[in-house]
């Protein structure tokens, strides 16, 4: 996985049509905490568009990163913020879930390592711990691309560090981490004075992550046995 791209995802189910004088109530689900991704919804709220189409919409954050796709097959949310990696999966484990509209259209996502640091390409991540955003297959693209740069994927440690992926990094937890937004996560990092690299998250080389992204859904069975 190379570009995430941050999808709406419907549940399949239909719901019933409220009463015609009633706001039709609408449960949202966040990827991950509230930030600057999730701005148009807020906005959209704050500024009384979804009244104005008949909504009444209810915006969420998971408590878990992989709960959106869940709760939305389940019929327990109707909408739910998530990346395109995560439906491919749900969809090759028969969750019933249907991507109607792209929020990103490029990656956001990163592996970040502290300026300091003496890790300059994936293959130096061998030997070192990598925190992840609970999203197994963060841990397959890691050791991926140590693969692909010439490294040793078996001797990364990789340690699942939930939303604290800034934290982990600040503390020296980890010496890097996956998951986070070259718009939000590495952003703050730097107003706490830890300047980071941030690499995007290519399989192989391609201008923009094109060539791993095309490739993606053929090998996302292969990603998750590594």
């Amino acid at each position: 996985m190379v570009a995430v791209l941050a999808c709406f995802l419907g549940a399949c189910s239909n719901h019933s049509q409220q009463a015609a004088n009633h706001a039709q109530k609408v449960t949202i689900m966040l990827d991950w905490y509230p930030n600057a991704v999730h701005s148009f919804l807020y906005a959209a709220q704050e500024k009384g568009y979804f009244k104005e189409q008949g909504l009444d919409v209810s915006i969420k954050m998971p408590s878990d990163a992989n709960d959106p796709l869940k709760l939305a097959a389940a019929d327990r949310i109707d909408i739910a913020l998530n990346y395109q990696p995560q439906v491919l999966i749900a969809r090759d484990e028969n969750i019933p879930v249907q991507c109607f509209g792209t929020v990103v259209r490029h990656t956001l996502n990163r592996v970040m390592v502290p300026a300091s640091s003496g890790i300059r390409s994936p293959k130096d991540l061998a030997g070192k711990t990598v925190g992840y955003s609970s999203i197994p297959l963060e841990e397959a693209v890691v050791r991926t691309m140590v693969k692909a740069d010439g490294g040793h994927p078996d001797k990364v440690k990789t340690v699942d560090v939930g939303y604290d992926l800034i934290p982990a990094l600040t503390a020296r937890k980890t010496d890097a981490i996956v998951g986070g937004f070259v718009n939000h996560e590495q952003l703050l990092l730097e107003k706490e004075g830890v300047p980071v690299r941030a690499r995007k998250k290519r399989l192989s080389p391609g201008p923009n992550g094109k060539a791993c992204d095309a490739a993606l859904s053929g090998k996302i069975r292969a990603m998750r046995r590594l």
